[in-house]
């Protein structure tokens, strides 16, 4: 079998990420063959699977291989691999004057994470775009298991990706058609999902426990977090009050003087003070310093103060140069940032 180094390079890239997401033998490994022209490569770590296709020439029987002595091989060499498995069962691998022989196991060993299920029907790219905008209060750890994931919401004319903390919350709504469904995504696979998403031909399956991706050239699958997340209507729902729109790169300038800021004690000063005026925004350090930042524009008065570490991080979710709405939802005393269909609702005011 002859394979295009760059092609196989390519094609290896997610099977040796989840072979190496966990430090177990088992998922250290790669069920690799090729038939009729086209390589297959598969990983799986329990929680997570691939299959990865690229384009060869020949047939190469079904063998499971170490990852990373494959990761090796597709090194090395010159633009074309060459694989010829032995009557001893090891794969020699050649290219150019470099060769290297990999030790088989058989292809039994190896157990796939197999996806499959009822297909949902959605434009692949809003949804891998809501993901990513989404994801930003997914929780790694958590005491509550669906906080640790990125909820999934898409009804006939309407999809809502979104994450919570408690009161700081990410959302993202788009108005698309697509069919009905309602799950959760593990914070930890919800980069690699939003990345099939955006693969040619992607299209997405839902099953009782899994959730797939197909796509052109391959699949991925990884375990569907199981749980009722929270109404986060309830917050979102809230009164309202308009403060007006500012340009969100002046005000991550101005929170970012802030948190870098030291004051008595040479502690890290955090708090600051937010007041508008008709035509102005003052934001001012609170704890020791004497830092201020004035921006202009048209604006409801108002004052609060707010955490300026936790808040410039979530301003930064927003892209560059943009023209941000900024409101307060007097309910919870949160502020809620807007752009499009993307909301973030963080930062719950601190009394004074």
């Amino acid at each position: 079998m002859n394979v295009q180094k760059l092609n196989l390079l390519r094609a290896l890239e997610q099977p040796i990420r989840i072979s190496q997401s966990k430090m177990g033998r088992s998922s250290n490994r790669l069920l690799i063959s090729a038939a009729n022209g086209v390589m297959s490569i598969e990983a799986n770590d329990g929680d997570q699977s691939c299959l990865s296709k690229v384009d060869v020439e020949g047939d190469l029987e079904p063998s499971c291989v170490s990852a990373s002595v494959m990761a090796s091989a597709a090194s090395f060499g010159s633009d074309v691999i060459s694989m010829v498995k032995s009557a001893a069962g090891s794969i020699l691998c050649k290219s150019g004057s470099w060769s290297l022989k990999i030790k088989t196991m058989p292809s039994e060993e190896f157990q796939n994470l197999v996806g499959g299920g009822t297909l949902i029907v959605l434009p692949a790219d809003a949804l891998a775009e809501g993901i990513r905008k989404s994801s930003f209060f997914a929780a790694e750890s958590s005491h509550r298991d669906v906080l640790k994931s990125v909820h999934v919401a898409t009804s006939a004319t309407r999809m809502k990706c979104e994450s919570s903390r408690g009161h700081q919350i990410s959302q993202h709504v788009s108005d698309v058609i697509c069919g009905d469904s309602n799950f959760l995504i593990p914070s930890q696979f919800a980069t690699s999902v939003a990345d099939t998403l955006e693969k040619e031909s992607a299209e997405l399956l839902i099953s009782n426990g899994l959730i797939t991706v197909n796509h052109k050239n391959g699949r991925y699958t990884c375990r569907k977090m199981e749980g009722q997340y929270p109404n986060v209507e309830v917050v979102m729902g809230g009164t309202l009050f308009n403060i007006g729109s500012i340009d969100r790169d002046e005000w991550v300038d101005a929170f970012r003087c802030i948190k870098s800021l030291r004051g008595d004690g040479e502690a890290l000063i955090s708090r600051c003070r937010v007041e508008f005026k008709d035509v102005e925004c003052l934001i001012e350090a609170v704890g020791g310093s004497d830092y201020s930042r004035s921006i202009t524009g048209k604006f409801s008065p108002c004052e609060f103060f707010l955490n300026a570490i936790s808040f410039v991080e979530c301003l930064t979710t927003f892209p560059p140069k943009s023209t941000i709405n900024i409101k307060i939802l007097t309910d919870c005393r949160a502020v809620l940032i807007e752009l499009g269909g993307y909301k973030v609702v963080t930062c719950q005011l601190i009394d004074v």
